[in-house]
């Protein structure tokens, strides 16, 4: 039984991938929002549902986002569950 769980979105281009972990079901707009407060203006190409569920005991601390937007750190040793919610594959937006 898990302590808590997470929601894992990633974002990828050819270059790096981007990590986000909720503790709530995020809409993958809002999740692409937080990707471009990081990094600026993306083009979304596609994106790819999550199918997998499983539970972990963390070795390293895991920064979440809260159902207020804050972070929070889980400490090691924490059981929890992730669901898998998708992938977004994005690229540098280009000007018309």
């Amino acid at each position: 039984m898990s302590d808590l769980d997470l929601y894992r979105f990633n974002a990828e281009d050819e270059k790096i991938r981007y990590v986000f972990y909720y503790t709530y079901e995020e809409p993958i707009s809002d999740v692409i929002t937080k990707l471009e407060t990081l990094i600026g203006p993306v083009h979304v190409y596609d994106v790819f549902p999550g199918a997998n569920t499983y539970d972990i005991t963390l070795d390293e601390p895991l920064s979440v986002i809260t159902t207020i937007g804050t972070e929070m750190i889980l400490a090691p040793k924490t059981i929890v569950t992730v669901f898998e919610m998708g992938t977004i594959l994005f690229g540098e937006k280009q000007d018309p």
